[in-house]
């Protein structure tokens, strides 16, 4: 039993691992098993696949099995065969509204919706790259004729697009999909014949004879792991297409025989069993070769795997002394630095909708740092030598009697008060208690215009441009003696 064992171990790491052969049954699926897509859902161990409404409309759904199934074996260039059955009912609360069916499909990915109407919920264009190498085969409840159906009534194999390959009028075998009677279905395909066999049946018994046949090449259009589920839509329809009882299984690939003795095989040895394996003596010199070859890489990769552990402890370890040093200097250097880059990002380019103030020597923006939404008040001081200019120029007004015994932002500030007080236009001159947090230095100076400003007199009254210009002589009664003026 050992020998058997550390032959098995060998050959697992000189033998490619073969495609497996699987199956499953619908009975012990939960959420955790599909993907439900558009309208899709579970009810009473049913999967339904359109919308439940009596008003009519426009719906699509599809369910998928999470499970990737390999249709395609590189390593030995091989295909699979599969074979499924299920039951469906399709009803309709209207029955003068109908439409448009549901299919059973083969793709390559499980996180697509197709189109509603007659694309079947599992197709989104005629002709189109998008639709992938979808298999599809189509029970179809509604005639149309831009996608050349024959009636609608019928089952068709589709192939990248809703444009069936062949179909089958199922009104002369007696079967009518929208009759609201729970039918079973089968569907084989055989790799080996490349042949595509469907049977329809009101019972569980399968028919002797299969409704539809299609000599096709379905490994051309196989890629190495693909997902099978089923989709369905209406538009403009109140039909409702339910799915129960699926079972599903491939078959077909080759398997790995150890010896023309071996009573199992490798890819059907169940967990915890160890196959019955017979060694001819002629093959002792090759165990001999084995063994020896086995006493030498064994050590090997483990000394392999010591070292790449090593290698990843030892930088976790550096990566973390890296963050503790980063963060105790972060700590340590006080206040962040941040770029102009990041300051333009957090402002929005210092956009004038991030303005939160204004003052002598520049204005403040606030800024949101991206990533960590933290936010930050930003001054972006006015260009040094403007400011160096108009302060020099402002200190030349002081009293030359001073001889320039003063503080000079005291200065600069009284002055500044004083030019906002002299502002021709009397809305926009401080109050006293403005004026007296800005001499304390609890608020900024008003910004003084380049410009100097337009005067202006206030008064309650309104004047006509008549009554302006005229001598005033004729007073309205209760005019009062302002008005207001304003001289370029």
């Amino acid at each position: 039993m050992a020998s058997s064992l550390f032959f098995l171990l060998l050959l697992s790491l000189f033998t490619p691992i073969l495609a497996n052969n699987v199956s499953f049954d619908s009975a012990s699926f939960s959420f955790s098993n599909l993907t439900l897509l558009g309208d899709s859902y579970l009810r009473n161990g049913s999967i339904g696949l359109t919308k439940e409404t009596s008003v009519p409309s426009s719906s699509a759904g599809s369910v998928i099995c999470n499970l990737p199934i390999q249709f395609f074996d590189p390593v030995t260039n091989t295909s699979a065969s599969f074979s499924t059955k299920f039951s469906f009912s399709v009803t309709n609360q209207n029955s003068q509204s109908y439409g448009d069916g549901f299919t059973f499909f083969i793709s390559p990915n499980n996180s697509s919706l197709g189109s509603t109407g007659g694309f079947l919920g599992v197709f989104n264009s005629i002709n189109s790259t998008d639709n992938g190498s979808v298999i599809a085969i189509e029970f179809d409840t509604l005639l149309n004729e831009e996608f050349n159906d024959s009636t609608g009534n019928h089952v068709g194999l589709d192939i990248g697009d809703p444009l069936s390959i062949k179909t089958v009028d199922l009104g002369s075998f007696g079967v009518d999909l929208k009759s609201g009677n729970s039918t079973t279905a089968w569907i084989d395909y055989s790799n080996k014949d490349s042949r595509l066999d469907i049977w329809l049946a009101y019972t569980n018994v399968k028919p002797d004879k299969p409704i539809f046949t299609i000599n096709i090449d379905l490994s051309k259009i196989f890629v190495e792991f693909m997902y099978v589920g089923f989709s369905a839509s209406t538009e403009g329809s109140t039909e409702l297409h339910m799915i129960r009882d699926w079972t599903f299984q491939t078959f077909g690939f080759p398997s790995l025989h150890l010896s023309s003795n071996a009573t199992q095989n490798l890819t059907n040895v169940s967990v915890g069993t160890i196959p019955n394996i017979t060694i001819n003596s002629s093959n002792v010199s090759s165990r001999k070769r084995l063994s020896l070859a086995l006493g030498i890489l064994g050590p090997l990769a483990l000394c392999l795997a010591f070292v790449l552990f090593m290698w990843v402890t030892i930088k976790k370890i550096i990566q973390l002394t890296k963050k503790k040093e980063g963060f105790a200097s972060e700590v340590l250097k006080g206040p962040r630095k941040f770029t102009y880059k990041e300051l333009s990002a957090a402002t929005r380019g210092f956009h004038m909708t991030r303005i939160i103030g204004k003052g002598a020597f520049g204005t403040v923006f606030k800024a949101v740092m991206p990533g960590t939404g933290v936010t930050h008040a930003v001054k972006r001081a006015k260009q040094e030598h403007q400011c160096k200019s108009d302060e020099d120029r402002l200190i030349e007004a002081a009293d030359s009697r001073l001889h320039g015994e003063f503080d000079k932002e005291a200065m600069v500030r009284l002055l500044l008060v004083g030019l906002s007080c002299a502002n021709p236009n009397c809305a926009e001159r401080p109050n006293m208690r403005k004026v007296f947090q800005i001499l304390s230095g609890e608020a900024e100076p008003i910004p003084v215009p380049k410009k100097k400003p337009l005067l202006v007199f206030c008064s309650s009254a309104s004047l006509s441009m008549r009554e302006i210009v005229s001598d005033g002589e004729d007073t309205p009664p209760g005019l009062k003696t302002l008005t207001q003026i304003k001289i370029d």
